[in-house]
C-alpha cells in the first residue's frame, strides 16, 4: 500500500551535488565563465585548486574561497549571468541528473511530502534545477545586486556545514513544523545537518563518509 503524506507530516532535503547530479555544479559553473571570458585563468585555477582540496577531504578555509570566487563576480549584470546558468544547465547539467534521484524525488512529492532542494551553489544555478524537478523551492547561496549588477558579495549566509542547519531551521519557522524531517546529503560537510534531522540518508559517500555513516548506522544509497 503506498503511503500519502498529510501536510505538514514529512519534509525531505536533498543536497544537489552527488545527490542529484555528479561532481560540483559550481566547478561547472567557473568552467562556463572561463569559456565566456567573464573570469580569468587564473581565478579559475585558484577557485579549482580548492576544489581538489575539497575533494580529497582536506579542511580550508571555505569562507576566504567563496569571498574570492564570488567577487570575480563584482559588476557582472545579473540578467546576463542568469542566461549563462540557464544555458548551463540546458547543456551540462541536465544530461547528468541521475534518474534514481528524478525517481525518489517524484515518489516523495507525489505522495504529498515537502520537498526542498539545498546547496551552498548559487541560486541561479539551483533554481534551474528545482524548476526542471519540479519541487517546492530551494536553499541556495544569494549574491546582493545592486542596479541590475552583482556587487560581489553574498547576501544572507551560505548554506554549507553549520549554515545548512540555519537555513532549515528558518524554512521551517516560515513553513512548518513538521513530523518528520529526512536528509539525502553526500559529503561529511554536511554532518551538522544529518545530525539535526531525523532521519539522515547518504548518498554516494566518498570513503570518509561511508566509514562516518556505517559507524552510526546511517542508510547508505548509490544514486547513478
Amino acid at each position: 500500500m503506498t503511503t500519502v503524506f498529510q501536510p505538514h507530516e514529512l519534509l525531505v532535503v536533498f543536497d544537489v551535488d552527488n545527490v542529484i547530479i555528479p561532481g560540483q555544479t559550481q566547478k561547472c559553473f567557473l568552467g562556463k565563465l572561463l569559456r565566456a571570458g567573464d573570469v580569468s585563468l587564473f581565478s579559475f585555477s585558484v577557485v579549482c585548486s580548492w576544489f581538489l582540496l575539497y575533494k580529497a577531504g582536506i579542511t580550508v578555509n571555505t569562507q576566504r574561497i567563496r569571498r574570492y570566487a564570488y567577487r570575480q563576480l563584482a559588476g557582472k549584470r545579473s540578467a546576463n549571468l542568469r542566461q549563462l546558468c540557464a544555458d548551463l544547465f540546458q547543456s551540462e547539467l541536465r544530461p547528468k541528473i541521475f534518474p534514481a534521484a528524478m525517481k525518489k524525488i517524484a515518489s516523495y512529492r507525489d505522495r504529498g511530502a515537502t520537498v526542498i532542494l539545498m546547496s551552498s551553489s548559487l541560486r541561479e544555478i539551483v533554481e534551474r534545477i528545482q524548476e526542471y524537478i519540479g519541487v517546492e523551492t530551494c536553499i541556495a547561496t544569494n549574491l546582493e545586486v545592486r542596479n541590475g549588477s552583482y556587487t560581489g558579495e553574498i547576501q544572507g549566509g551560505v548554506p554549507y556545514g553549520e549554515g545548512k542547519v540555519h537555513k532549515l531551521q528558518e524554512f521551517i519557522a516560515e513553513n512548518g513544523p513538521y513530523r518528520k524531517i529526512i536528509a539525502y546529503c553526500d559529503h561529511d560537510s554536511d554532518l551538522p545537518l544529518l545530525e539535526y534531522v531525523h532521519e539522515p540518508i547518504i548518498v554516494n559517500p566518498n570513503k570518509r563518509m561511508r566509514r562516518l555513516a556505517e559507524e552510526r548506522r546511517w542508510r547508505v544509497e548509490q544514486h547513478t
